[in-house]
């Protein structure tokens, strides 16, 4: 039986309350007590669920549909278009369907190639920067398809809307941890590494045994982000023994993961 089928909730409502929403306007509007009230909040919803919902990020929404417009015009490009910007070394570039296998996850062995095709874009570095110049790892240069300026533009105003986010949350994340506010600071200076995955999961069979368009699996970056859509895409692994007995697979919507 498909994993999804197997482990699906009953209650969808019941087990979209279990993911908590963190509003963050507080904290990024400086307003006393802000920084600890919602690091506590992380907190616990970093070590009893693993996900929550981000209210009030900051990222526009029309930064965010035109993003989502660029994904969109990417993966309809002719696929000949797009095997001439494959992945490099630097973990940039186009990676398309059944080219990669969750072959390292430790909450379920995957035997098949992922179903979907990825766009990957980091920091928007020219040719003579220093890191480029000297071949540092992860520190090359975006690949872009020839004749879209306005693909790039959208697509790195997204990737610098959500880079700021993620800096304004460092302070959450480091009180949290009982650790100063600017502890993860320095880490993220200079260029901090950073992927903005842009993916397309084309539709497939549900019944199909071990066959997903991003196979199970745990991230292991500092902070993932997922934009939501209308359209049912990521599961959510919820634990064990929450109310209503629910602990299975909460579907969400189609991440463009930062």
């Amino acid at each position: 039986m498909n994993l999804f089928k197997e482990h699906a909730v009953r209650d969808y409502g019941a087990a979209a309350a279990r993911i908590p929403v963190i509003d963050f306007g507080p904290v990024f509007g400086g307003a006393p007590g802000a920084l600890r009230s919602v690091a506590s909040a992380a907190r616990h919803a970093c070590e009893n669920v693993g996900f929550f919902y981000a209210l009030n990020h900051g990222v526009p929404e029309a930064v965010i549909d035109r993003a989502f417009a660029a994904s969109r015009q990417f993966h309809a490009l002719p696929l000949a278009d797009k095997l001439k910007l494959r992945l490099d070394q630097n973990n940039i570039g186009y990676l398309p369907i059944n080219a990669s296998v969750q072959g390292a996850s430790t909450v379920h062995k995957a035997t098949r190639p992922n179903q979907n095709e990825s766009f990957f874009v980091s920091h928007d570095r020219g040719s003579e920067h220093p890191d480029v110049i000297a071949g540092k790892p992860l520190r090359g240069r975006n690949q872009w398809p020839d004749g879209v300026a306005e693909l790039r533009r959208d697509m790195m105003a997204y990737f610098r809307a959500l880079g700021a986010m993620c800096d304004r949350m460092l302070p959450v994340f480091a009180v949290a941890l009982d650790m100063q506010a600017d502890f993860f600071v320095p880490f993220f200076a200079n260029e901090g590494h950073a992927n903005l995955r842009f993916l397309h999961y084309p539709p497939q069979d549900a019944d199909d045994d071990n066959v997903f368009g991003q196979a199970p699996h745990t991230d292991n970056s500092f902070m993932t982000v997922l934009a939501r859509t209308d359209v049912p895409g990521l599961a959510v692994r919820l634990p064990p023994n929450g109310p209503m007995g629910e602990n299975g697979l909460r579907r969400r919507s189609s991440p463009a993961p930062f």
